[in-house]
């Protein structure tokens, strides 16, 4: 009204009369008069009211100072024109002097006048900061300096620290830190903890030290205090400063999730609204560690927000479930009452909530009996199966849906309910139509479901499941995918009639191709638990019994790796590994040979030393086998060699060339028998002596005689193996009888393989081994 009425210039105009107290009603006016109105910031200041305000800002009377320095702030608020023109006259030194007043009222108006002049003004901030002020606010908000005073020096330093990543540093170096904490900590009024997060809010965005150090003074914990209790700005900072503090930082992080989370539980209506808002925000602004954040809360706090949580409480109970169940949590999952409000939600109108409640489900069902009967007795069977309709259900929900079943088929009662809930055809039509990870889950469920179950094997193959099984054996799915499909194919070859089916869609080919990738997987340690956690020994020892050529070398080739313990493997198993450490430890191979065994995989590789190749076969086998991998050129008559420069061709030509399928199968039982008495027992109870004796004079010598070295550790092996005939033939190589001793024979002598033989012929003991009497026969 003042300003309509053409009132401004008069206000302007006793600023500079000779009254002092004229002057401060005209700089109260003035001050009043631009709050928060562009147009009259910018017509005061081209009236002229900056140098008068300036004249009484370097007078003598602080209630001038005061009401001056009120006025600068308003004019210069959101504005860079006028911040700009009040810098250039001059008004920040005066500001500056007014810091050190021993007026309080002198102090918090100078300072929030420095606020709003460096207020995303980056000359302005710098200006400010090259004259030393950082120090003398940082001074104002550690000392008892009053609460207004220490709520503008907090703001002061935030608006000058803006952006501006020196000054960040700068505000640290001073110790600001430190002082900042205590008082959001022990302050007694809202507005300076509101301005002390704003500030923790500026100084922690994009500077990581000052992340850490804000947490390391406990910061955290006051700023999720004030999003429970504080006023509608200290929130809003609050929730600001926690982002910051949180962002690339998975430690702040994970500490701000657990107590959001414990916030969910136990604040009022209002704190559990901000919190889970909070928690989301940190979600979508950390996409890489989201499963940091979902594990950050306790699996108790979640399953009770699950159950009695507000729907934003739910919400997000859920959305971290489903990414952080794992197997030192599931149990607690369980106990606290969380399988029947995950099915629950199985059924639910929104369908990211079904995907999450599937996705959560899965990981609590995954390799753990109870949680999985659990699941079932409680009736998460039907809704899960009803989920892998497409019609009704998002992709992400079938493949979720199948993970789950997938699980739960693993217990034989329960997948005979998942059978006869009709879930066979959708599981086939995800191998054929899903996504990579639905193909996968469906094909681990369809193998599980098959196991052992003649009529489910028919089924799933009348439903059409092996031409697509077959066809995610090239690999281009995923190698994941193309493990579950062997698994799967493996079951259904349990049927005849499957068997058939599967040669019928040239599934032979991507069989062998599987296998020969196995064979690499397996050559790193680190591999070896996961190859046979998936289920690949069972295929492989399946393998060896094929009439396809190259194939049971393969196999036995994948075998030998996966046996071994430490080391990195040769080219095709049978060497000597690492001396066996006197102490007796479980090996970290022994679970691995144990199952080969149990599947009757050392039976195969004794039946494989039976004589059945020809000369030149190997050769021509690796060729196939690159040819099938297309990894190099070649032809299988061995006309053309494999291409030199392929990722497979020096293993495949200077160390497989000469490997036919006795030399493989020996090669396989030396690593399987190396240092483990179980292994060799079974051997021993399989026969395999005579088997060994009978290939001594070809190309498998090598493996051979280390084998028996291997099982003449053991003094019942030793009686068998003397018994059996080995020691004259041995000597005959140590002599160089059979042929000109090489490097490996005298490695052989070398390694003790002498004084071996001798305690051969010096054993006079007749009581049989132990083991089979096959051992015994001549």
């Amino acid at each position: 009204m003042v300003v309509a009425a053409g009132g401004l210039p008069l206000v302007l105009v006793l600023l500079e009369s000779a009254k002092e107290k004229t002057q401060i009603h005209a700089a109260r006016a003035t001050a009043k008069l631009c709050e928060n109105n562009r147009e009259i910031q910018e017509q005061s200041a081209e009236l002229g009211a900056i140098p008068p305000l300036l004249n009484l800002l370097n007078g003598r009377n602080i209630e001038a100072q005061v009401q001056a320095a009120a006025a600068v702030a308003e004019l210069a608020r959101e504005n860079a024109g006028t911040q700009a023109k009040i810098a250039k006259a001059g008004g920040i030194s005066p500001l500056l002097a007014m810091l050190t007043s021993r007026n309080v009222q002198a102090q918090s108006h100078a300072a929030s006048a420095l606020a709003q002049l460096a207020r995303f003004n980056r000359e302005n901030q710098d200006s400010i900061a090259e004259t030393g002020a950082l120090s003398t606010l940082g001074a104002l908000i550690s000392e008892d300096s009053g609460l207004e005073a220490q709520a503008m020096s907090a703001l002061a330093v935030a608006e000058i620290a803006r952006e501006n990543p020196a000054n960040q540093t700068t505000v640290s170096e001073l110790g600001a830190i430190v002082s900042i904490v205590v008082l959001i900590k022990h302050s007694n009024s809202m507005e300076v903890k509101a301005e002390c997060a704003g500030a923790i809010w500026v100084l922690a965005d994009h500077h990581a030290d000052n992340r850490v150090s804000f947490a390391q003074q406990g910061a955290v914990a006051s700023l999720v205090a004030l999003l429970a209790q504080g006023s509608q700005r200290a929130q809003e900072h609050a929730a600001n400063a926690l982002a910051s503090l949180s962002l690339d930082n998975v430690e702040n992080l994970k500490q701000v999730t657990t107590l959001l989370v414990n916030l969910l539980g136990s604040g009022d209506l209002s704190a559990k609204s901000i919190a889970a808002a909070t928690l989301w925000r940190l979600v979508g602004e950390n996409p890489s560690v989201q499963k940091s954040i979902a594990s950050a809360g306790s699996a108790t706090d979640l399953v009770t927000l699950l159950k009695a949580g507000s729907k934003g409480a739910r919400d997000y109970a859920l959305w971290s479930l489903s990414l952080s169940i794992n197997e030192m949590n599931q149990s607690i999952v369980l106990a606290e009452g969380g399988v029947t409000p995950l099915i629950r939600m199985l059924t639910d109108d929104a369908i990211k909530t079904r995907e999450e409640a599937a996705a959560a489900l899965a990981l609590l069902a995954y390799q753990n009996a109870e949680t999985q009967s659990a699941i079932a007795r409680s009736g998460g069977v039907e809704p899960l199966v009803a989920m892998l309709d497409p019609g009704s259900s998002s992709p992400t929900a079938q493949e979720q849906a199948a993970a789950a079943i997938a699980e739960l088929a693993l217990l034989k009662d329960v997948a005979a309910t998942i059978v006869r809930q009709g879930s066979i055809v959708p599981l086939v039509a995800l191998v054929r139509a899903g996504r990579e990870m639905g193909k996968r889950f469906a094909a681990a469920a369809l193998a599980r479901l098959a196991r052992n179950q003649e009529s489910t094997q028919a089924e799933i193959a009348n439903a059409g499941a092996i031409a697509p099984l077959v066809g995610l054996l090239a690999g281009d799915k995923g190698e994941t995918a193309q493990e579950e499909a062997a698994g799967a194919l493996y079951e259904l070859a349990a049927n005849a009639n499957n068997r058939n089916a599967i040669t019928d869609s040239d599934g032979i080919g991507p069989l062998l191709q599987a296998a020969a990738a196995l064979v690499e997987v397996s050559a790193v340690p680190e591999n070896r638990d996961k190859v046979a956690r998936v289920g690949g020994i069972g295929p492989l020892v399946m393998c060896m019994s094929s009439t396809v050529a190259g194939l049971p070398e393969v196999a036995a080739r994948a075998l030998s790796r996966l046996a071994r313990d430490y080391e990195e493997s040769g080219a095709d198993g049978g060497g000597e590994p690492e001396e066996v450490p006197d102490e007796v430890i479980e090996q970290p191979g022994a679970r691995r040979r144990a199952e080969i065994a149990a599947l009757g995989g050392v039976t195969k590789l004794i039946e494989m030393l039976e004589p059945r190749s020809v000369p030149g076969m190997a050769k021509k086998i690796w060729s196939m086998v690159a040819l099938v991998m297309g990894i190099g050129g070649g032809d299988p008559n061995g006309s053309q060699s494999i291409d030199a420069g392929s990722a497979f061709s020096e293993a495949a030509t200077s160390e497989h060339s000469s490997i036919g399928v006795q030399e493989q199968a020996a090669a396989t039982l030396c690593d399987i028998s190396y240092g483990d008495r179980a292994m060799q027992d079974e051997m021993i109870r399989e026969g395999a002596i005579l088997h060994l004796l009978n290939i001594m004079r070809n190309e498998a010598q090598e493996h051979v005689t280390l084998l028996l070295l291997s099982l003449a550790s053991d003094a019942d092996n030793r009686k068998a193996i003397a018994k059996a005939g080995a020691v004259a033939r041995l000597v005959a190589q140590l002599r160089g009888e059979d042929k000109e001793m090489d490097d490996n024979v005298k490695a052989i002598r070398d390694a003790g393989g002498i004084e071996c033989l001798a305690k051969m012929l010096s054993s006079d003991a007749p009581e049989a081994p132990r083991g089979s009497s096959d051992a015994h026969t001549a």
